[in-house]
């Protein structure tokens, strides 16, 4: 695979002025980008862009989204193991019937010093672009996200993930004025499904098991139902939100979790946010 780019960070590809109880459900999408690079650890990880044709733009044309990027093997360390969302990843290859092939291809890649997005050829897994597939997407909505190392909790510069073994994003409540921070919306991908007659909601393994689909509208409704707005942490739960993180960085290069290097976030308050 190719060099790894510096993508734009996820919670800022989208502001879209959908709300969660409006947008989240299952839509027929077309996959417009499936860009796949690895990890300094060599985990691999991939992520796509969809646009959904029964939501045009201003110009009638399908709304284009991206889905937040999604780890699909566990790295050298854990001998490239296929992860959770691997599982969710592969079926669109099986229910359309394509190779998993990797290849270049143009993507929109954040250029840093023009601060927009470009057109660049970057390996992706080819055979699933422009396909038309189902897909229950759900939208969540997040606070911005800034870079800091796991241990020191020193900010690290914006864009420099790969440079920093031990870095970790964590969400900003606050502005530099003090005011609250500005939601963002992000999207995933709960599972694909068949949209072609007779296997109509079925996932891959449904189909190849002969078993019947999966109720969507029910999947749909868990998704809705479930908590999309975020509560700001205090700073114990922060700590260990940042822990969480930072060991599993760490997961992703090998390396065991060192007490001795820890220092904690925060003041020492465990005080709600003051908004």
């Amino acid at each position: 695979m190719g060099k790894q780019r510096n993508w734009i960070v996820d919670d800022e590809t989208i502001k879209d002025a959908e709300t969660p109880s409006r947008f989240s459900g299952a839509y027929e999408v077309i996959i417009k980008e499936a860009v796949t690079d690895l990890y300094p650890g060599g985990a691999e990880w991939v992520k796509l862009r969809i646009s959904i044709p029964s939501k045009p733009n201003d110009e009638g044309l399908p709304k284009e989204y991206n889905i937040e990027r999604q780890t699909i093997t566990s790295g050298d360390a854990k001998g490239n193991a296929p992860t959770f969302y691997m599982g969710i990843f592969q079926s669109p290859f099986k229910l359309l019937n394509v190779s998993n092939k990797v290849g270049k291809a143009p993507a929109l890649v954040w250029d840093k010093e023009e601060k927009s997005f470009v057109s660049e050829k970057v390996d992706q897994y080819v055979e699933l672009l422009e396909k038309k597939v189902g897909a229950v997407v759900r939208m969540k909505m997040e606070y911005p996200q800034k870079l800091i190392d796991g241990y020191t909790k020193e900010e690290l510069p914006r864009g420099s993930y790969k440079q920093y073994p031990y870095a970790v994003y964590i969400p900003v409540y606050l502005t530099d004025e003090g005011s609250e921070s500005k939601l963002y919306s992000r999207f995933s991908v709960e599972r694909f499904y068949s949209i072609a007659p007779g296997t109509y909601g079925k996932t891959a393994t449904e189909m190849m098991e002969g078993k019947p689909a999966t109720d969507i509208a029910k999947n749909v409704k868990y998704i809705e139902g479930q908590d999309i707005t975020p509560i700001p942490m205090t700073d114990s739960q922060m700590n260990d939100y940042i822990l969480k993180q930072l060991q599993k960085s760490l997961k992703k290069i090998g390396e065991d979790y060192d007490q001795n290097l820890w220092e904690d976030y925060g003041t020492g308050s465990d005080e709600d946010v003051p908004f």
